[in-house]
């Protein structure tokens, strides 16, 4: 039951209290006193109509109505307001927090009308025919429908028939694979089970493989990968490694003469240097013995630049011989200290213990490292 409606700036109203009591109330007043807001302001409420703003009072900016409502146990009040950037309904309870509701459209929030258990079925508004009497029999079956809630039960009797359909679309799924996993087993009737788990424990083996060989593949592919891009950037390289490797081989291949091979060159080279001391007394007008003489010289001065090159690099090569052979001896002496300290290992110098190979490598690291702790 309604208790009390107040009205705030809803067309003619601008502040407007009403109290009611039980039983029949009537409103009584002149032509355009506001009687007819009044219902549109308690349908406002009820059923969120009218819509837009057009009811908003004159000069004002929202309009506002409260209906005060018998609650389970209290009164409760619910507000609606509009206006500006206001829109929204409230819920007030005698105690405890405000419920407000927004962005509820066109419809009244069923949160309200559960609170106020009216509907549009509640309000007839003026110059409407008598309720059911002049109504069709349509009419009539759609608000019977909704005052003894076969609304409701259709609602359900349709929910409970999609639920069934969609069951049954789910039970008849299930037969098919039944019996598709039916027409499977009839290929094991017959099977011997140790040999079918003999078999499944073959297959796993073989996914366990193919997990693996396709690990290993994707690495293969990484590294391929990357030695194309390393492709791609020695290619960017401006350098003749081909004529290098040529150079590199005929060094080596200069550097198998012997050294008694480079003492004869040498010679030669002694020997050319006193005919080209002697080519100098000779006259100028000596035509033929100077053409043969600048011949000499020119095969002299190649033969001399061959031999500082060749020189050169047996000189790299006998000093790198030398330090191969004195990182060897380091190797034969670290060997040998090994040996030593191994030897020594055998029992912690701590705690009398058997040390393992492992143990005494870690110990002799430690030693040799100088890294104590």
């Amino acid at each position: 039951m309604i208790k009390s409606l107040q009205i705030r700036n809803f067309q003619s109203h601008q502040d407007t209290d009403l109290e009611f009591s039980l039983g029949v109330n009537v409103i009584a007043g002149s032509t355009d006193s506001g009687k007819t807001a009044i219902l549109r302001a308690i349908n406002w409420v009820i059923n969120n109509r009218p819509l837009g703003e057009g009811f908003i009072h004159t000069d004002q900016k929202e309009a506002e109505v409260t209906l005060i409502v018998d609650g389970k146990n209290s009164e409760i009040g619910v507000v609606r307001g509009k206006g500006g950037s206001r829109n929204e309904y409230l819920i007030v309870p005698p105690i405890g927090e405000t419920l407000k509701l927004n962005s509820f459209g066109a419809a009244t929030p069923e949160e309200v009308s559960s609170v106020l258990n009216l509907s549009e079925l509640n309000v007839q508004n003026q110059l409407e025919p008598y309720f059911l009497v002049l109504n069709t029999p349509g009419q009539v079956a759609l608000y019977v429908r909704k005052v003894t809630g076969l609304d409701d039960i259709d609602k359900v009797v349709s929910s409970l028939t999609s639920n069934i359909k969609i069951k049954e679309d789910e039970v008849k799924s299930l037969k098919n694979k039944l019996e598709e996993v039916s027409s499977k087993l009839l290929y094991l009737e017959g099977l011997n089970l140790e040999e079918f788990e003999i078999i499944l424990n073959q297959v796993e083996k073989l996914d366990q493989e193919v997990s693996e060989i396709t690990e290993q593949r994707d690495q293969l592919l990484a590294l391929v990968s990357q030695l194309n891009n390393v492709d791609s950037n020695l290619d960017k390289i401006p350098v003749d490694l081909e004529g290098i490797l040529v150079e590199s081989e005929d060094i080596i291949v200069k550097y198998g003469c012997s050294l008694k091979e480079y003492s004869e060159l040498k010679t030669i080279i002694e020997s050319l240097n006193a005919v080209e001391k002697d080519l100098s007394l000779i006259p100028d007008d000596l035509g033929m013995i100077l053409q043969e003489g600048s011949s000499i010289i020119e095969l002299y001065e190649a033969e001399k630049s061959n031999v500082i090159s060749l020189k050169n690099t047996l000189d790299s090569l006998i000093f790198v011989e030398e330090q191969i052979k004195m990182l060897t001896d380091k190797e034969v002496q670290l060997n040998k200290e090994k040996l030593e300290y191994t030897s020594l290992l055998d029992i912690c110098p701590l705690c009398g213990i058997n040390l393992n190979e492992c143990s005494k490598d870690h110990l002799l690291g430690v030693i040799i490292n100088g890294n104590f702790v």
